[in-house]
């Protein structure tokens, strides 16, 4: 590992990992000690980790091979630190919070769940709806129009937003409206769950997923650890 200028950093364990597993660019994971916690790191040649998928896909699944065998405390995409003794720096100045953190990931996973669909399309089933039939005499007429548009989009997104929090809340520890990209995403939501409740949660979501497969474009990813409600901000520790 001696050749490799940087350390790439995935999260933080309570132990030291026993599998073998792949990291960015290939290279093998492994862990670097600090008291009784783990910085879960792999060798990196860059400075800077483009965040380009394959990247990102790399990122994400050693978070989920981790959380396999244990939990993890993850850290956002991209932390890239100089020397093995900078984690150490870190780990040090963050241990009591890193300790704090752990009981809030125990038997905890996170799930996500994006909704798409073709806008042009619903654009055209509402304009013949009655409420949109109308003739359009000026400018200003076409302006108005494309406003009520708009507003019943958002009026059914919400709706569908409603309706999914609405069957996921009360099998769920918690739920995040995460940012939505495009005019063709619905939604984009993160679900906490317990671990021991999963099987029951993918049931009944499986089921509200069936129930919209003809409106909505799902696309479900998880179990991840619970990268959304559990955030190890960096860059609040000196390097």
């Amino acid at each position: 590992m001696s050749e490799f200028k940087h350390v790439y950093m995935y999260g933080v364990t309570k132990n030291r990992l026993e599998t073998h597993i792949d990291g960015l660019k290939e290279q093998p994971v492994y862990t670097i000690k600090c008291k009784n916690v783990y910085a879960v790191v792999s060798s990196f040649d860059d400075e800077i980790v483009d965040p380009i998928r394959e990247h990102v896909f790399a990122h994400m699944k050693v978070l989920s091979e981790v959380m396999h065998e244990q939990d993890i405390i993850p850290m956002s995409f991209g932390n890239v630190f100089q020397k093995k003794k900078s984690v150490l720096s870190l780990l040090n100045q963050a241990y009591i919070d890193l300790l704090k953190l752990f009981p809030r990931v125990k038997g905890k996973i996170e799930y996500g769940l994006r909704a798409f669909w073709n806008e042009e399309k619903e654009i055209e089933n509402l304009k013949m709806s009655p409420e949109l039939q109308r003739e359009i005499h000026s400018y200003k007429d076409k302006i108005a129009l494309g406003e009520q548009v708009n507003d019943l989009l958002e009026m059914k997104k919400e709706k569908f937003l409603d309706d999914l929090l609405t069957t996921v809340k009360p099998i769920s520890l918690n739920c995040k409206e995460n940012r939505v990209i495009g005019d063709s995403m619905v939604f984009n939501v993160a679900i906490l769950v317990k671990e021991e409740e999963a099987a029951h949660f993918n049931q009944v979501l499986q089921e509200w997923i069936n129930k919209h497969e003809n409106e909505l474009e799902m696309r479900f990813s998880g179990p991840w650890p619970p990268y959304n409600f559990i955030r190890f901000r960096v860059e609040i520790y000196a390097r």
